[in-house]
C-alpha cells in the first residue's frame, strides 16, 4: 500500500488541560501529595472517556477534510464468490488538537483542530512554556576519529571535550530537547546489571571530530560531523558539518585558546538553532510496550520531563493517523496516565479506552496543556 506519510515522527500533537503536577521520580510522595493526586485523578476519570471520544471524533473529522487515498481489491474465492477489500490512507498532518470544556454546556466536550499544512509550514507559534514538558531526550556521543596521528589527537580530544560541555550547557534549559551522554559498559554482565534503559532512548546525536583533509600544518583545521538519527530509522533526521581552526600556537596543556572556544560555541549555537527549529513542531513520541505482567511501559522517564500523573495518548503508529479511516482503527486510540516514573522509563495505566495489546507498534504522545 502506498504511504503518504513517514512512519516517524508522528505529526500529531495533542494538548489539553489534563496534566497534573507531580514529583520527579521521588521514591515516596507525601500523604498530602497522594491525596491531591487522587482528587485530581477522580476529576480526570469523570471526563476521561468524554475527552477520548471528542479526540477520536476530531481526528476522524480532520482526516475526512484532508486528502485520502482509496484502494479497492476484488477477487473470486474458492467457492466462486466475489470478494472485495478496501483500504483508506489519510494524508492528514495534524499538529494541534485541543480539548476544552464548553462553559455554556457543562459536561459537553468540544475539540478545536488547527489547520494542517498552514500550521506546519510556519514556525511553531506556541510559547515555550506551553510544551516545556516533556521534551525530546537525545543520547549524545562525541568521538574522535581513529585515523588521527598522535600530534593531532590531543587537540581533537580537547575540542571533543569542549563540544560535549557546551552542548550540555546550551540544551540544559531547552524546552524542546535535552541530551544525556552515551553510557558504555566494560562487558555484557555490567550492562545487564547496571543499565537503566538509556539504550532505548529514541534519538541519537553523534558528533565525529577529525582533521580536515585540506588542513594546513601551521593552522590545523578540524571538521565536526553532526548526525541525528532515530533508533529505529535508517534515514538521518538532521546532518551538519562545521570546522574549527586552531591558532599557530596550537593547543596548550591547560586547554583551548579563547578564540577556539568561541568558534566551538558558535558551532554549537548554529546546530542548536537548527535542531530547535526541527523539534519545535514535533511532539515527543515514545515507544510503548506491554510486559508479560501486563504492565504498559514507555522508553521515557523524568529525564525526558515526564511526571507522575501526566496523561499520554496511546495509538498504533501503523494505523494512526495514516489509516485512521479504516474500520476499527480509531478504537485503538487510548488515554493512559503515568503511575510510576524512573530515569529513562515510566509505567502507565489506562484511564480511557482499551488496554493496548497484540504485536502492534504502540507509541505514546504527551497529552498536556
Amino acid at each position: 500500500m502506498k504511504t503518504l506519510l513517514p512512519s516517524w515522527p508522528w505529526t500529531l500533537a495533542l494538548v489539553c488541560a489534563l496534566s497534573m503536577g507531580g514529583a520527579w521520580g521521588q521514591s515516596g510522595p507525601s500523604p498530602a501529595h497522594v491525596q491531591a493526586a487522587q482528587q485530581k485523578l477522580q476529576m480526570i476519570d469523570i471526563s476521561a472517556e468524554q475527552r477520548l471520544a471528542a479526540l477520536r471524533q476530531s481526528l476522524l473529522k480532520t482526516a475526512m477534510e484532508g486528502p485520502t487515498e482509496v484502494k479497492s481489491t476484488q477477487w473470486i474465492d474458492h467457492t466462486g464468490a466475489l470478494r472485495e477489500s478496501s483500504s483508506f490512507t489519510s494524508g492528514m498532518l495534524v499538529r494541534g488538537v485541543r480539548v476544552l470544556s464548553d462553559p455554556a454546556s457543562p459536561g459537553v466536550e468540544k475539540v478545536q483542530s488547527k489547520d494542517q499544512k498552514a500550521v506546519l509550514e510556519k514556525a511553531c507559534e506556541r510559547s515555550a512554556h506551553e510544551r516545556a514538558s516533556p521534551w525530546h531526550h537525545v543520547t549524545l556521543d562525541v568521538v574522535v576519529s581513529s585515523h588521527l596521528n598522535p600530534s593531532d589527537r590531543f587537540p581533537a580530544q580537547k575540542i571533543a571535550l569542549e563540544l560535549r560541555q557546551q552542548i550540555h550547557h546550551r540544551t540544559a534549559q531547552s524546552p524542546h530537547w535535552r541530551v544525556s551522554n552515551k553510557v558504555t559498559y566494560a562487558n555484557t554482565y555490567d550492562k545487564a546489571l547496571l543499565t537503566q534503559g538509556e539504550q532505548n532512548l529514541p534519538l541519537r546525536l553523534n558528533v565525529m571530530v577529525g582533521l580536515d583533509p585540506q588542513s594546513a600544518p601551521s593552522n590545523p583545521t578540524f571538521a565536526m560531523r553532526w548526525e541525528v538519527s532515530h533508533r529505529l530509522e535508517r534515514a538521518l533526521f538532521l546532518t551538519q558539518q562545521h570546522w574549527v581552526t586552531l591558532p599557530q600556537a596550537g593547543v596548550a596543556a591547560s586547554g583551548l585558546e579563547p578564540v577556539v572556544s568561541a568558534q566551538i560555541q558558535a558551532v554549537v549555537e548554529t546546530f542548536h538553532r537548527a535542531m530547535d527549529a526541527r523539534m519545535a513542531c514535533l511532539p515527543p513520541q515514545f515507544e510503548a510496550q506491554l510486559d508479560p505482567d501486563k504492565t504498559l511501559r514507555i522508553n521515557a522517564g523524568h529525564l525526558s520531563g515526564l511526571r507522575l500523573g501526566d496523561v499520554l495518548v496511546i495509538a498504533d503508529r501503523q494505523k494512526i493517523p495514516a489509516r485512521i479511516m479504516e474500520p476499527g482503527n480509531l478504537e485503538g486510540v487510548t488515554l493512559a496516565e503515568v503511575r510510576s516514573v524512573y530515569a529513562y522509563s515510566a509505567e502507565l495505566k489506562t484511564i480511557a479506552g482499551v488496554m493496548p495489546k497484540g504485536a502492534a507498534q504502540w507509541v505514546a504522545m504527551p497529552y498536556t496543556p
